[in-house]
């Protein structure tokens, strides 16, 4: 699924790369994992990006999501004057 909403927004944006955070939500739920967080970081690996885990329920790492997005668009959008235009941010 990470790999079909990757490749619609990459395509929506005419780019081959966009800052990106892959969150797996619900980790209060540990019975009814479905991916394991070591498959999360090997997706975010090979998409040069971060994957975080958390909870709305139990507001585990919410505002990690948000960090690691900012970071993300910061590492992203940092160069030189001379950098070719770069489309917005969409998130």
């Amino acid at each position: 699924m990470v790999k079909i909403i990757r490749d619609k927004i990459l395509n929506y944006m005419g780019t081959d790369y966009a800052p990106m955070v892959i969150v797996g939500n619900k980790v209060d739920l540990e019975t009814q994992r479905q991916v394991s967080f070591q498959e999360a970081q090997e997706l975010a690996t090979k998409y040069n990006c971060v994957a975080v885990e958390t909870s709305a329920k139990n507001n585990d790492n919410i505002g990690k999501v948000f960090d690691c997005i900012i970071a993300q668009i910061e590492k992203d959008t940092s160069g030189g004057a001379a950098e070719e235009k770069k489309p917005c941010v969409v998130m």
